[in-house]
């Protein structure tokens, strides 16, 4: 039986809220956390050091389960994935109800709020649409951008605010009208390419980028996702664009950038690689799906076509690109 505000409904109770110093984020998360740890249900928190200290001096309870915020090196699918493996095996326990707090990546947080968390903000109300999720998603209005508040307003159901209200949401979309209207980042500028090719196929894309990755500091493991990312959307790019096909790729300070680009508009449905689709009408979704888990992922359509910018760091600790 769920408890709270989410009492009564069916799936995901997906909440905003918005404070401006410490006590405001206490008044807003302490009782959620204190109701959660009463009612024996799991309780989950993905906050930066500073809050996590402040949420637990102020519960003084180590019943939570505290877990890294957005610990995927800046890939989100990865990130919903792990979020959808933990709140699975919770419920295959007999959990009725499981609360999650977390803040999501952003400029404010040191980190580049893109095309991939704005479409994580959406995508969970379709991926926990069924189930007995409670989601509360905290964000410092003296840090986050008015763009991002924008965001965040048009992708949770309900406002929790600090005088203990639980409020409908009157500017929230639906995901599927979000992801196909919102306004789209500007992709960095990555200059001028290490090395391109037209029309190659996987198995060329694969050995070319296997080579310049020779000459990159990606560990094994990095070298090993790019390539088959890179391969996953090359073969994308020839069974559901059209042609050309274009590639380059880049070396950076910190990061090794690779670019797609075909004629084709790309995917119809906007949770295509945001969740794994299954179409049957052969559009696929899987591939991109994949690539998502393994790399930072950006997509764009433009007048020069579909294209998709995948980026991985160096080091486990870089800044995103």
């Amino acid at each position: 039986m769920r408890t709270g505000p989410a009492a009564g409904t069916l799936g995901n109770f997906h909440e905003a809220a918005f404070y401006g110093n410490d006590d405001e984020f206490l008044a807003i998360v302490v009782p959620f956390v204190v109701d959660g740890i009463d009612a024996r249900e799991p309780t989950i928190v993905a906050c930066d050091d500073h809050y996590r200290q402040l949420l637990h001096d102020a519960v003084g309870s180590d019943a939570v389960l505290n877990i890294p915020r957005n610990d995927s090196h800046g890939r989100s699918a990865a990130t919903l994935a792990s979020y959808q493996r933990l709140v699975r095996d919770l419920v295959g326990d007999g959990a009725q109800q499981i609360r999650i707090i977390g803040d999501m990546a952003h400029p404010g947080t040191g980190d580049r709020w893109n095309d991939q968390w704005a479409q994580l903000e959406a995508v969970v109300n379709e991926v926990f649409g069924t189930s007995p999720v409670w989601t509360l998603c905290p964000y410092d209005t003296r840090t986050t951008a008015e763009t991002v508040l924008a965001e965040v307003l048009s992708t949770h159901q309900h406002i929790a605010t600090a005088d203990g209200h639980h409020l409908p949401n009157p500017a929230f979309l639906d995901p599927r009208v979000f992801l196909r209207t919102r306004a789209r980042y500007q992709h960095p500028d990555d200059g001028a390419p290490n090395f391109e090719m037209h029309d190659p196929s996987p198995a060329q894309a694969r050995q070319a980028l296997a080579r310049l990755c020779e000459f990159s500091p990606l560990t094994a493991d990095r070298r090993h996702d790019l390539v088959i990312a890179v391969s996953e959307i090359i073969t994308n790019a020839v069974k559901h664009g059209c042609p050309p096909v274009h590639l380059r790729a880049w070396l950076l300070d910190t990061h090794c950038v690779v670019r797609v680009t075909d004629q084709g508009s790309g995917p119809a449905d906007p949770f295509v690689g945001l969740v794994p689709v299954d179409h049957a009408d052969g559009e696929g979704g899987f591939g991109l799906w994949i690539t998502n888990q393994l790399c930072e992922v950006d997509t764009l359509h433009d007048d020069d076509g579909y294209t998709v910018r995948l980026a991985v760091p160096y080091g486990a600790d870089v800044a995103h690109a």
